[in-house]
């Protein structure tokens, strides 16, 4: 099962005691990546998510990673936008294969 790997994390993300969204993250020693990313769309824009993405990549440290496949232009959005802005635009972005994908190192995010 994907939670009994050490290098996998499952995260839900709650406001108050609901479930709105959840997160699924792989580290390793060399990146941090975010393997899925879901908020309910009834809270989706609402910075629920950017407040948990933040929170996320606070709590591990080292390069972190994520992706997006070609055809979800809200996705792209919504993490260029978001990580550029916690890294005041420290991030790589390269396409690769059907995918968008950001990097970047926690020492870039901003305070």
């Amino acid at each position: 099962m994907y939670w009994e790997e050490k290098t996998h994390h499952a995260y839900f993300i709650c406001l108050d005691a609901e479930i709105i969204g959840f997160a699924l993250i792989e580290n390793s020693k060399e990146i941090n990546t975010i393997l899925e990313f879901f908020i309910l769309a009834g809270y989706q824009g609402k910075r629920f998510g950017k407040v948990a993405a933040r929170k996320l990549f606070e709590a591990f440290d080292g390069y972190r990673s994520v992706s997006q496949i070609e055809k979800n232009q809200p996705a792209q959005n919504f993490w260029w936008n978001m990580i550029s802005d916690i890294t005041n635009g420290e991030m790589e972005e390269v396409y690769s294969k059907g995918k968008y994908i950001q990097t970047f190192h926690s020492n870039s995010l901003s305070k």
